[in-house]
């Protein structure tokens, strides 16, 4: 089936603006599984780790405002680069 990706974009640009090319049609839902479920590894991480630092002491708002700076989250993705 041949894709008309300038027609695709048109119409999907109302619902955002970051589009990628899976080079087959439906392999953007696999890749939207795949982010879905490394958004709730994280998720789930993050909850995790707020639990146990808590448990020993720390008060979850510290630990939350440490978590919010950035180098946090780009530390956190140089490691899943380097998993790769």
């Amino acid at each position: 089936m041949k894709i008309n990706k300038k027609k695709a974009k048109e119409v999907l640009q109302p619902m955002g603006e970051n589009f990628f090319n899976c080079n087959r049609v439906s392999a953007g839902q696999i890749a939207k599984i795949c982010n879905n479920a490394a958004l709730g590894i994280q998720m789930i991480s993050i909850i995790e780790s707020m639990t146990l630092g808590q448990r020993l002491g720390i008060d979850v708002n510290t630990l939350n405002d440490i978590y919010k700076v950035k180098e946090f989250f780009i530390f956190q993705s140089l490691l899943i680069f380097l998993l790769i």
